[in-house]
């Protein structure tokens, strides 16, 4: 698709408001520009005043990141396949007695248990879990910038970053993915 190739006279307002939500200022300007001339043509017809920018565009800044369908599904199954992992590896850390587990083991079978039954509530869990991963992340490189060098092996050393680094990650993308529960296919 080429830029600009789209009449968007024959649209409706709500038409036009969704393609203007849905429109990539960067990549296609002419696109942008013709389906603002469009609305404003449509409000001078009604008798409105044109309006420059919808409400649902106002908010966004032209660098955003429009986020593809695929996504809430992709972070969803990353996120199961993740706190599968975690839960087995805390686990075995408390079958061999380490009691510390208990509190990680909560917090990850409690959001599991929230994104199975699709409690509108999870992205919050997620939020908390994904905050404790980040801080440890940053208080073991506080440790090696304080201390000078590592003093756990190097496979828990980068467990810790990759935790660290997911965690900045499900962080991000928590509310927007798995904050509402009205998809049904999810």
């Amino acid at each position: 698709m080429k830029d600009g190739n789209i009449d968007y006279s024959l649209y409706t307002a709500r038409e036009l408001h969704e393609a203007l939500a849905g429109i990539r200022r960067d990549l296609y300007p002419m696109n942008y520009a013709n389906a603002l001339v469009a609305l404003g043509a449509l409000d001078e017809r009604a008798g409105a005043v044109p309006n420059e920018t919808p409400p649902a565009i106002q908010d966004k800044s032209a660098a955003s990141w429009i986020m593809p369908v695929w996504f809430p599904k992709a972070y969803r199954l990353v996120l199961y396949a993740f706190l599968f992992v975690l839960l087995t590896v805390n686990s075995l850390r408390l079958i061999s007695g380490d009691l510390s587990a208990l509190l990680p083991i909560a917090i990850q079978a409690t959001t599991l248990i929230g994104l199975l039954t699709r409690n509108p509530w999870t992205w919050i869990l997620v939020c908390i879990w994904s905050a404790i991963a980040v801080f440890s992340g940053i208080t073991l490189w506080l440790a090696i910038l304080v201390r000078g060098a590592i003093t756990e092996p190097m496979f828990q050393f980068t467990l810790i970053n990759a935790l660290m680094f997911t965690g900045i990650f499900f962080l991000l993308f928590a509310r927007k993915c798995i904050g509402s529960v009205s998809d049904p296919e999810a």
